[in-house]
């Protein structure tokens, strides 16, 4: 359920699409660009967007991804893994989310660290 809601997001409109790309575990896009949890990029649709490619994107100096909520945290994660961004701007509820989902991969307890 929560796939087929990330595609939602991204804008695939057919149930098809959304299948599709939920199969092939698509949990953020970044300027037409989809990419997995593990910061993979996903091409199998990129002919189906007028944007610029990654590999455009790649060359760019300084990307700066903006992006606020909480609930987008998974998707930050993914896009920071890809190498696409170079600087982040989000609040602090989004930041939190997303680095309690870095302290999760890494294994570390967030009540470790306080006092």
């Amino acid at each position: 359920m929560a796939r087929r809601r990330s595609a939602a997001r991204i804008g695939v409109t057919g149930l098809g699409q959304r299948e599709e790309l939920a199969a092939q575990d698509v949990v953020a896009e970044i300027v037409g660009i989809l990419v997995t949890p593990t910061g993979e990029l996903v091409s199998r649709f990129a002919d189906r967007w007028l944007s610029i490619t990654a590999e455009q994107l790649s060359r760019v100096p300084k990307v700066i991804a903006v992006a606020a909520e909480a609930e987008k945290a998974a998707a930050l994660h993914a896009v920071t893994r890809s190498g696409l961004i170079s600087s982040l701007v989000t609040e602090r509820r989004c930041a939190e989310a997303l680095l309690d989902l870095q302290r999760i991969e890494q294994g570390i307890d967030r009540s470790e660290g306080d006092d």
